[in-house]
């Protein structure tokens, strides 16, 4: 949609008639589903994942008796009712703040000074695995105010609280200070502000990056996470992740891949299929053959993994037709990496910390009759460095 600027006089134009001039695009109406601007996001698994990032209290994230605001993309569905999406408070009470999703999927923000407290439920279902951008504005001794999608979504009293919600507990993203009612979805370009924003900085900020912010934006800007980065440091280029760091992926056969029920599996040069390609034909069995990530368990590398290693698996897949899941077990938990429908090999890449050194592997999900799922060029590479509370990915 476009707005005229206030400069543009009504005057006749000559046919064709084109206004070229002091138009100004208000406002963004992207097409299609809402997407954040962010190249990845935060995944975090919930309940017994213990998935979290901590950031040390200081002063910039206590709150105190100023205002705050806080603004993130978030994607998360019905699992996610009664979680933490923030935590600055204590469970059983203290002074602090927090962020949760409600036990109904809404926005449910807290302010306290251990005397007062506000928590109140908005009024917009957030939890709908859609992507949701989301601010909540404490304004001390006045309101809240809660946007979603930079829509005002719900304003509420807060007057009572006058004292300060400063405490001394750690800034925690996706669970509480207690470690627990931990969220399941994902987050990204989370952003903390000691100031009010407007709904319309929130309007454009929620389409930035960091490095896209006006000077006027950033202004009392104390924190900001991408969230979308694999591990704590620079991520590494695949040249500098070789050597000792490599798995290296060695010639496959038949013996390397467990077959699910009757399943038909063909590899490496049989049945004119290329070096390090597996064909899984389905027979009965959905969940088609499962591939060691190791060497133990008839694994296709040459090493084990190390708990809680930071790993970037790579490869290639299509499948026949219709489309089938491809998923991850980390020797905990079961994620699906993508939705596989794509007849021609693409390549995928996905980051994740090994749980358990001898049982992860990938396989797939939901294959069906006629279906014919390939996989080549299987590439396990780690990370360098300490790997983060809460898989990045």
């Amino acid at each position: 949609m476009l707005g005229l600027g206030n400069n543009l006089k009504k005057v006749g134009l000559v046919t064709p008639g084109i206004v070229t001039d002091n138009l100004v695009m208000k406002h963004m109406y992207p097409g299609g589903a809402v997407q954040p601007l962010s190249d990845g996001a935060a995944y975090f698994a919930g309940a017994g994942a213990d998935d979290y990032i901590e950031v040390a209290d200081t002063a910039d994230l206590d709150g105190g008796t100023g205002d705050l605001s806080i603004s993130f993309w978030m994607k998360a569905g019905s699992a996610a009712y009664s979680d933490k999406i923030l935590d600055k408070w204590t469970q059983g009470g203290s002074a602090g703040y927090f962020i949760l999703v409600s036990s109904d999927g809404k926005i449910r923000p807290r302010w306290d000074d251990n005397s007062n407290n506000v928590v109140n439920t908005a009024v917009t279902v957030v939890a709908d695995d859609t992507w949701h951008h989301v601010t909540v504005v404490w304004e001390h001794g006045a309101n809240h105010y809660v946007y979603v999608d930079g829509v005002l979504d719900d304003t509420v009293d807060i007057s009572s609280v006058t004292g300060s919600v400063a405490n001394t507990q750690p800034f925690r993203i996706g669970m509480n200070n207690s470690t627990s009612e931990d969220f399941t979805g994902y987050l990204c370009n989370m952003g903390v502000w000691n100031r009010t924003l407007t709904q319309a900085e929130i309007k454009s900020i929620m389409w930035k990056q960091y490095a896209d912010l006006s000077t006027t934006e950033a202004t009392n800007l104390v924190s900001w996470w991408n969230l979308d980065d694999a591990v704590n440091v620079a991520l590494n280029s695949l040249d500098s992740l070789s050597g000792s760091n490599e798995l290296a992926n060695s010639s496959l056969s038949v013996s390397d891949v467990a077959v699910q029920g009757a399943n038909s599996i063909a590899v490496g040069t049989i049945a004119s299929l290329e070096a390090n390609e597996i064909k899984v034909t389905y027979i009965n069995n959905d969940d088609g053959v499962k591939i060691s990530l190791s060497s133990s368990n008839g694994g296709v590398f040459t090493s084990n993994l190390v708990v809680n290693t930071v790993y970037q698996l790579k490869l290639k897949a299509k499948i026949n037709s219709g489309n089938a899941n491809l998923r991850l077990y980390d020797g905990s938990n079961t994620y699906i990496l993508d939705n596989i429908s794509n007849t021609e090999y693409q390549e995928y890449t996905y980051n994740f910390a090994a749980k358990n050194a001898t049982s992860a592997y990938i396989n797939q999900e939901l294959l069906g009759s006629g279906q014919i799922f390939h996989i080549k060029d299987i590439s396990l590479k780690a990370y360098p460095g300490d790997s983060p509370h809460g898989v990045l990915s």
